[in-house]
């Protein structure tokens, strides 16, 4: 449902059929769901301060823990405060039956604001299982999320400020893998619902709607592996359905098509690019725009095992990403980078944007954030970083907020 074709990790992610909100909102991959968007820390260690986790047999289990301090400026759009933040995290491996895993638990505390206080869960859980030559993906995922006028927060994705909403959604996704003569042929279906609520239980902010299900399936076409530019063509179709919507909120049912098609490279390379160009059209009555050319773009590039960028462009005529306006034309684009300074020392630094024509008028968002991560031992890692949000005309939010925290985080 709202950002896909990101760059994740040393590659970029495998599309996904429609605009699923769960798919490319964890900070790690997971069978049946993309990581989200942006060079992956975890990628960038050096191999003594990677985790070793616990093994059991074929499986691993990676453990964590962060602790942070800060504050927020303007959360929420209201006063300021500091913040105090608790993340246990577990990531399951196992690469013999095709098993991953990621769980995490994030409780935040706002001493100056009780009514943002929140204990937000996300886990998600999938196989990639072999079928002879053809090759089976499953999953099941649920994700905390917060959300603006213009889209959600993903989880781990970036240092992102305060949202007005909390997007709670579970869903399942499915794909199968097949090779047909000179093309893999890939087959994705989903399911998902999502239920809205205020991130400040105390403020009197009017849901717009109160539960979403969606339903997504699509088609892939692809060259087959091996060569260095594949030919990639796509068929998408999802349908979303909202219930107790507020009246006067320009929240409709929606149902429509894509068609895209374009290039890619591999994903293990120095230069990494993809790109799918097409047009989306809303099927059946009702007010909105009834089509719109879409665009999907990522870049990458890794000239090292320890140092990353990443650009990632997406346009889309995409309901969702405006809490269900009638298909808004919705422009998002991510830049990031990861570089390592010295074997226990990564800088990173990322840009997001996101525009819109809101009500009638243009709207935009824009997160800056960088941070620094310095291992002090393979088992701990301190984590100081800073945000600045800039935003015009997205309700229920400040248009200026500034973030800082420092973090300590555990990895046995």
């Amino acid at each position: 449902m709202r950002i896909s074709a990101a760059l994740a990790g040393l590659g970029l992610a495998p599309s996904v059929a429609g605009a699923q909100t769960l798919d490319q909102v964890f900070p790690v991959a997971v069978p049946g769901f993309g990581a989200a968007p942006g060079v992956t820390v975890l990628s960038r260690l050096h191999p003594e301060n990677m985790p070793r986790g616990i093994t059991y047999g074929d499986l691993s289990v990676f453990p964590a823990l962060s602790l942070a301090a800060g504050l927020d400026t303007a959360p929420a759009n209201g006063a300021g405060s500091s913040v105090l933040t608790a993340t246990p995290s577990v990531r399951l491996d196992d690469p013999l039956i095709g098993l991953g895993g990621f769980a995490s638990d994030t409780v935040q505390s706002y001493p100056a604001r009780p009514g943002l206080d929140s204990n937000s869960l996300s886990a998600a859980l999938g196989a990639d299982l072999p079928l002879g030559a053809a090759r089976l993906t499953l999953g099941l995922g649920r994700a905390d999320l917060g959300e603006t006028a213009l889209g959600v927060t993903p989880v781990g994705a970036s240092f992102s400020a305060t949202a007005p909403y909390r997007l709670i959604a579970t869903g399942a996704h499915a794909a199968l893998k097949l090779p047909v003569g000179a093309f893999d042929v890939t087959g994705r279906a989903g399911i998902e619902s999502a239920r809205l609520a205020r991130a400040d239980q105390t403020s009197g902010l009017v849901l717009p709607y109160g539960t979403e299900r969606q339903l997504t399936g699509g088609l892939t076409i692809e060259t087959e592996a091996g060569q260095p530019m594949r030919f990639v063509a796509e068929i998408r179709a999802e349908g979303l359905r909202y219930g107790d919507v507020a009246p006067q909120s320009g929240i409709g049912n929606s149902t429509r098509l894509s068609v895209l098609a374009g290039l890619a490279t591999s994903q293990i390379a120095l230069w990494t690019f993809r790109c799918l160009v097409g047009v989306a059209r809303r099927i059946g009555a009702g007010p909105g725009r009834r089509s719109a050319p879409v665009l999907e773009m990522a870049l990458g590039w890794t000239p090292d095992a320890l140092s990353a960028v990443g650009l990632d462009l997406t346009r889309k005529l995409d309901p969702a990403s405006v809490l269900g306006a009638p298909d808004t034309v919705v422009t998002t684009e991510h830049l990031t980078g990861a570089l390592a300074y010295r074997r226990d020392l990564t800088l990173t630094a990322g840009l997001t944007g996101r525009e819109a024509v809101l009500g009638g008028a243009p709207s935009h968002e824009i997160d800056v954030d960088a941070g620094v991560t310095w291992h002090l031992s393979r088992l701990l890692a301190l984590v100081p970083r800073a945000s600045m949000a800039f935003r015009h005309n997205v309700a229920g939010v400040a248009d200026r907020e500034f973030r800082l925290s420092v973090d300590l985080a555990v990895t046995p």
